[in-house]
This record gives C-alpha cells, sequence and structure tokens, in this order.
C-alpha cells in the first residue's frame, strides 16, 4: 500500500496508455483472427479460386497497419514522448475505438490521418528532448567544472594561505590543469553511465511490456482453450456434424431453387405461347374485320354505282319523254295553226292548259312501287321494339338545327346518302371547307397570312375523324385552291 501511494503520478498515467495500447492491440488481433479464419473458409469452399477474396486481403492489411501505428506509439509512450493526455487531446483513443467496433459495418467511414497529429507530435517533442538533453549535459559539464574548480582552488588557497596566488609556481599551476582534466573526464563518464542506465532501463521496460503482452495473449489463448480435448474433439465432430448438414440443406435448397426456377420458365413460357396464339388470333380477327370491312365498302360503292347507273337511265328516259312531249306539243300546235287557218298563235288560255299539262306529265317513277327503308348493314341483335325507318324525312331546315359534330358524324358514317349531301352543304354555310387530298374539313382560324391565286396560308382548324374524334388547330398551313372541293 505504501508502494502505491508513494507511486508516481506520472508512471500511472504512462502504465495507463500501455495497457490502453495493449488492449486495441488485442482487439485488433482477435479481429486478425476472424479475417483469416473467413479467408481459410473462402479457400475451402472456392478450391479452383486463384488467392484469397482480395477484399479480405485488404482489410487484413488494413488491420497490420492500425496494429504496427499503435505499436510505434507504444515505443513513444515508453519513451515518455507521447502521454495518456496526448492520446485524448488528439482523438486517438476515440478513434482507434470508434475503428474497432465499427469497422465492419457499410456506412463506416475510416480515417486516415487519425495517427498524423500525434507522431508529428511525437517527433517534435523528440527532437526538443534531444536538444534539451545536449543542452543539460553541456550546462552540467560546466557546473562541475566549476564546482571542481572551485574545490581545487579551495584546497589550494588552504594549503597556501600564507603564499600570494600570484606567487604560484609554475608546478602548482601544472597540476591544477592536470585535476581540472581530470575532473572534466569524470563528469563525462558519470554522464554515460546515466544515458546508458536510462536506455537499459527503458529497454527493460519495453521487454517487460511485451512479454506482458504476449503473457496476456496466451492467458487469453489459454483460457479460450479451457475445455479437455475430448471436449475440443466432440466440439470439432459436432461442427463437422453441423457443417455437413447445412451443406446438406445448401444443396436441397439449391435443388429446390433448381426446380422452381424450371417450373417458373416453363410458366413463363407456357405464358408466352399463350400471349403469342392470342396476339395470332388478335391479327387473324382484325384481318378478317378489315377483309370484311372491305367487301361491306365494295358492295356499297357497287350498289351505289348501280343506283347511280339507274337515276343516269331515269334521268335519259325522262329527257328523251320530254322532248318527245315538247315535240308533239309542237305538231299540236302546228296542227292547231293550220286548222285555224289564220296563222294566229294560240291564245294565253289554251298556252297555259298545256303548260300545266307538260307540268303534270307523270315520269316513269311515277309507275313504280314505294319502297321501304332497307339499311344497308342490317343486324339482328336489336330489339323489335327499336324504330325501323327515320321519323321524318331529313331536310334542310332539320339539318341547320344540328350541331357540328352531328353534322361530322352524317358525313362520315353515312356515305353516298342524301343525308351526307345535307351535311357537306350545312358544313360549307358554316365556313367550313372541304381538303380533297386529306379528305378532311378545314375552317380558318384567323385571316390568312398570305393569299395568292392558287393558295393560302395561316391558322386553320380542322376535324381530326379518324383517330381521336376532335377539333385541332394547324399553324402555318398552306390550303391549295386546286384540292377545295367546290362543287356544292
Amino acid at each position: 500500500m505504501l508502494q502505491a501511494e508513494r507511486e508516481d503520478p506520472l508512471e500511472a498515467k504512462r502504465q495507463e496508455a500501455r495497457d490502453w495500447i495493449n488492449e486495441s492491440i488485442s482487439g485488433l488481433q482477435s479481429q486478425i483472427d476472424g479475417v483469416e479464419a473467413d479467408i481459410d473458409a473462402a479457400k475451402k469452399t472456392k478450391k479452383g479460386r486463384k488467392g484469397p477474396p482480395p477484399e479480405l486481403m485488404a482489410q487484413l492489411g488494413r488491420y497490420v497497419w492500425h496494429i504496427e501505428k499503435l505499436e510505434t506509439i507504444l515505443r513513444n509512450v515508453e519513451r515518455d514522448v507521447i502521454s495518456s493526455d496526448d492520446l485524448e487531446e488528439t482523438g486517438v483513443k476515440d478513434a482507434v475505438q470508434y475503428y474497432i467496433e465499427e469497422n465492419q459495418d457499410d456506412d463506416f467511414y475510416e480515417d486516415d490521418e487519425m495517427y498524423e497529429e500525434v507522431l508529428e507530435m511525437a517527433a517534435a517533442t523528440e527532437d526538443g528532448a534531444v536538444v534539451g538533453v545536449v543542452a543539460d549535459l553541456s550546462h552540467l559539464q560546466k557546473a562541475k567544472k566549476g564546482d571542481k574548480a572551485k574545490n581545487v582552488t579551495e584546497d589550494k588557497i588552504v594549503v597556501t594561505t600564507n603564499a600570494s596566488p600570484l606567487k604560484m609556481s609554475a608546478a602548482d599551476k601544472k597540476k591544477a590543469e592536470k585535476e581540472k582534466a581530470a575532473v572534466e573526464k569524470a563528469a563525462k563518464q558519470e554522464e554515460d553511465k546515466r544515458k546508458e542506465r536510462e536506455r537499459k532501463a527503458a529497454a527493460a521496460t519495453l521487454a517487460a511490456t511485451q512479454k506482458k503482452t504476449a503473457a496476456s495473449k496466451k492467458t487469453a489463448a489459454e483460457v479460450a482453450a479451457g475445455p479437455a480435448k475430448a471436449e475440443l474433439e466432440a466440439l470439432a465432430k459436432q461442427k463437422l456434424q453441423e457443417q455437413q448438414k447445412q451443406a446438406a440443406q445448401a444443396a436441397q435448397v439449391a435443388a429446390q431453387a433448381k426446380t422452381a426456377a424450371a417450373a417458373k420458365e416453363q410458366t413463363e413460357q407456357a405464358k408466352r405461347q399463350q400471349q403469342e396464339q392470342a396476339t395470332r388470333l388478335k391479327q387473324e380477327q382484325q384481318e378478317r374485320d378489315q377483309r370484311d370491312q372491305r367487301d361491306q365498302r365494295d358492295q356499297r360503292d357497287q350498289l351505289d354505282q348501280l343506283q347511280r347507273e339507274q337515276q343516269m337511265q331515269q334521268q335519259q328516259v325522262q329527257q328523251q319523254q320530254r322532248l318527245q312531249q315538247e315535240q308533239q306539243m309542237q305538231m299540236q300546235r302546228q296542227q292547231m295553226q293550220q286548222r285555224s287557218g289564220s296563222g294566229r298563235t294560240p291564245d294565253a288560255a289554251v298556252l297555259s292548259m298545256l303548260a300545266a299539262g307538260y307540268d303534270a306529265c307523270p315520269t316513269l317513277q311515277d309507275s313504280e312501287r314505294q319502297r321501304p327503308f332497307i339499311p344497308r348493314n342490317p343486324t339482328s341483335q336489336l330489339p323489335d321494339c327499336f324504330p325501323s325507318a327515320p321519323p321524318r324525312a331529313a331536310d334542310q331546315q332539320f339539318v341547320e338545327k344540328l350541331d357540328q359534330d352531328t353534322l361530322f358524324f352524317i358525313f362520315y358514317h353515312c356515305p353516298g346518302t342524301y343525308q351526307q349531301n345535307l351535311a357537306a352543304r350545312e358544313l360549307k354555310r358554316q365556313s367550313w371547307r372541304y381538303h380533297k387530298k386529306y379528305s378532311t374539313w378545314f375552317q380558318r382560324h384567323e385571316e390568312p397570312t398570305r393569299t395568292t391565286e392558287d393558295f393560302e396560308q395561316g391558322t386553320y382548324v380542322y376535324f381530326e375523324a379518324e383517330a381521336e374524334w376532335e377539333k385541332k388547330i394547324k399553324h402555318n398551313f398552306t390550303f391549295e385552291y386546286s384540292w377545295l372541293e367546290d362543287s356544292l
């Protein structure tokens, strides 16, 4: 207890720094053992791989680097160049503790310059200490020389009290110089012995620290190897069985994963085949629909052509009838003039009756039976209660009441009909113009920016009937008059 009370505070601080450095080195050594075990396991699992994994080797190198830095700091602590307070003030303790505890985390950030400040401080302190030691030795030598010289002088004074210093003989001076040289030599030898003692003490302290560190490591290894040999063999056997069991489980899981992947591949392949088949059927259905639409369009065109031919024939017949009637009337007029003998023309009453009879003359259409409305594309999916004929005949007054969307619907969905003609006339009345090249209705959005005899250019509103069924604006559009439909 008395020894503990007499212990130097500086030595206690130095021992505290030694203990912390040794604990840190032990922690890093444990992590090195873990990395080496991982390297051995990686070598066993991947036999064909050349060399250990590079990431593990890099981690092992970092541990060794930190141990070397800590050993350097330990040597400086033993030489009293670095103190425990220096380690705390420079943050080395916190940085090393953080590295040992958190270096395996994903968000860990390593400070490569964590040792720079304390090592630079040690270098500066060591340089200053060397200069101080040289100064102290010089001062000590001077002091010792002065003391010896003083003692010698006092002795001479005591011996030669009756003699004057100015009357010293040459033998006395030579003896004094020899004594002075002997004093300086003794002081130098004493200084060399002191340095040697300090060096041996530092080496002994370092050896004791290393011995203590090795003993602590050995003790930790003995404690870790505490169970008996039989228990170790049993544990090794149990570990081997667990590894075999884990390998079997891993093989089973791999087989299950392979089976699941094969089943998934089959399912995806079947799904792809179904999608391809559905796509092919859809394309075939679209082709059939397009073919049916073309056939229906051709039939409508043929029917329209037939109707036009019939109308032309009827017009020709009516024209022939009118010519015959005019000829008959001319002959009747001539006969009447001949019967009258006077060459006078018939009076107004006769002519009015002839004109009335001519206007009411029957035609071939009057002899035909009135036909009911027959839809072009009849369907059997409508209920019987729906009307089968228009409620009233469409005329210009009726069409003028419809909005533009309805007019566009009639125009595009009732081709070749009288209703289409009425819708076109009404759209023209509302300042819409039909473009024969694009088959689209256009309307001026603003006054043209450029107008010539062949075209006009500006911003137009046009009706998109094929894709989106809406009105759109076209800027800087050139409308050539040659493509303008103006027959109606």
